[in-house]
């Protein structure tokens, strides 16, 4: 799959990318989750090994907690950097609806063309933004307001796709 496809038909404007991949960070990260897995393996081994006092047991407990939440956080971002799509479709119709792909992982935010204001490209791409941006909508090359918050979209669109659907939605919003 190229890494941007913009399809058009009579009912919806669809534009799917890939995030762009930063072989440091998906070095780094595979690095990181297997020192993780080792943190992980040894701490639930003493955690749950008898003959522990309860303090230093429940502060296993919290520990493995947070070491836990930052390994799916940075499977999820390894992932999203290897295989993550981004789906935007664009309705004829009312709204915007931005979609974020990961496997069997979607995540959707439907915005109301009534409601969205300032779309303008923005051309100082966010480097980062491939690391998290499954997990928010403020990154691309793409901005807009809605709801008193910026939103954001397209980070691997060139200056001339970007263009064309910004003039497509500002025709959308503004009619």
């Amino acid at each position: 799959m190229p890494k941007v496809s913009i399809e058009n038909n009579y009912q919806y404007y669809t534009v799917t990318s890939r995030p762009k991949r930063n072989w440091l960070t998906i070095t780094f990260l595979i690095l990181w989750l297997l020192i993780w897995a080792a943190g992980e393996y040894f701490v639930l081994s003493i955690a749950f090994s008898e003959g522990l006092p309860p303090a230093p047991e429940i502060y296993l407990i919290l520990w493995l907690v947070g070491w836990t939440m930052g390994g799916i956080l940075a499977i999820i971002s390894l992932l999203w950097n290897l295989i993550g799509k981004e789906v935007v479709i664009i309705g004829y119709d009312t709204t915007l609806t931005i979609i974020k792909k990961l496997f069997f992982l979607k995540k959707a935010k439907v915005f109301f063309y009534k409601k969205i204001r300032n779309i303008r490209i923005e051309p100082k791409n966010e480097r980062k933004s491939h690391q998290i941006a499954f997990l928010t909508y403020r990154y691309g090359k793409i901005k807009f307001a809605y709801k008193r918050k910026v939103y954001g979209f397209g980070s691997e669109l060139t200056e001339a796709q970007a263009q064309e659907i910004v003039d497509r939605m500002n025709t959308l919003v503004n009619t």
